[in-house]
């Protein structure tokens, strides 16, 4: 007897995203000089893991207009719009768990493509 698996939601498809962009994070860490740049990212990677942690599976949410979903719109090309929102709200909670820590995402900016990263990673979950 087989049984087949559901498809996975958007949400579940995001928990995943924001799991693997943890642990990215927590992979760059060890090449990071110390310092309040090293820190930040080593706080938003437990903070997105508590998150992760305490949020079961839920309902499926529509991102909010925005600055995030603008810049993952404009790296678009060849994504789906699937991609896009799942991609958007991955950046938005991973950005609201930096901006408790005072950390933008200009700040972001000046080390990593934070909005590429997020949309790789749902393009890599979702291939």
């Amino acid at each position: 007897m087989t049984y087949q698996q559901d498809a996975p939601t958007p949400y579940q498809e995001v928990r995943t995203a924001a799991y693997r962009a943890v642990t990215a994070l927590n992979a760059a860490l060890p090449d990071l000089p110390p310092g309040p740049v090293a820190d930040a990212y080593r706080q938003i990677a437990d903070e997105t893991s508590a998150v992760l942690a305490r949020t079961p599976a839920g309902p499926d949410t529509q991102p909010a207009p925005g600055i995030t979903t603008t810049r993952i719109n404009a790296l678009g090309d060849g994504t789906t719009l699937h991609e896009r929102q799942n991609a958007t709200l991955l950046l938005d909670a991973l950005l609201a768990a930096a901006a408790t820590h005072g950390v933008t995402l200009d700040d972001l900016d000046a080390v990593t493509d934070l909005p590429r990263v997020c949309l790789d990673l749902v393009r890599t979950k979702t291939a």
